[in-house]
Order: C-alpha cells, then sequence, then structure tokens
C-alpha cells in the first residue's frame, strides 16, 4: 500500500512539473483573461493588481478583498483602522478573511500592523488538462 502512495505522489509531482526546456503556456480557457498579480513591487502590503484596479474605482465603490496577516488576525483593530466593514469569510487554513471595502478602506487595511497583504479577490480555477495529455482521458 505504502509503494501505491509514493506512486501516486510521484505521478502527481511529475504532471504538475512542465518538462525540461518545455514553455510553460497558459491553459486554453485562461487565454485573453485578465490575470491578478499577487506581487507588492513597492511593498505597500497591496498587491500590484489591486493597486490598479484601485485606480479605476470611485471613493464608494466597493470591492471585495482578501486581508491576509503574519501572525493572528486582528479584526477590532483592522476595523478601528479602515472603519467598518463586512466580513465576508474568515480563513481556517491562513490567517485572514475577505471583506468588502472601500478603496480608502483597502489603502488603510494596508497599513494594519500585522497586515501581510491585501489583495483583490479573484477567481481561482484548476483543472485536469496537463495530466489528461500523459495518462489519458
Amino acid at each position: 500500500m505504502r509503494h501505491r502512495a509514493g506512486l501516486a505522489v510521484l505521478a502527481l509531482i511529475s504532471a504538475l512539473i512542465p518538462a525540461q526546456g518545455a514553455a510553460a503556456e497558459p491553459p486554453p480557457h485562461a487565454k485573453g483573461a485578465p490575470q491578478a498579480q499577487l506581487a507588492d513591487a513597492n511593498g505597500n502590503r497591496l498587491s500590484d493588481s489591486l493597486e490598479h484596479l484601485l485606480e479605476n474605482r470611485g471613493p464608494d465603490d466597493a470591492i471585495e478583498v482578501v486581508v491576509t496577516w503574519s501572525g493572528p488576525v486582528d479584526l477590532p483593530m483592522a476595523r478601528a483602522k479602515a472603519g467598518p466593514f463586512a466580513v465576508l469569510q474568515e480563513f481556517a487554513i491562513i490567517e485572514g478573511f475577505l471583506a468588502r471595502v472601500s478603496p480608502g478602506q483597502a489603502r488603510s487595511l494596508a497599513n494594519v500592523p500585522g497586515v501581510f497583504r491585501v489583495e483583490e479577490n479573484f477567481e481561482v480555477a484548476v483543472n485536469n488538462e496537463e495530466a489528461n495529455l500523459d495518462y489519458g482521458t
């Protein structure tokens, strides 16, 4: 049984790692779709894509953001610094939450001590297309 589990893990890893020299190409459904950037080039704790999004929003436009923390979440402090906002979901695996905020609140949340990053909430798609090429469908 252990041998089978080891083979399954090895097969999964080999399916996820592209072949040497092969150019990674986005899956067909992602071509032309806007891609969120999780980078924070200027170190202000706002993701670069969120900063760009905030530039095009009015001061009262609500936006969903993911706020991650470097330690335990301090929601009372976040609300004290950014004002009242709706928490849509608290995460169990990572220290953070999903909230609906104004652009000003998003910027304020990035300045709360303990906040690691504020990012836009975006859809993540996972598929099995590349694995099917190797193993059949």
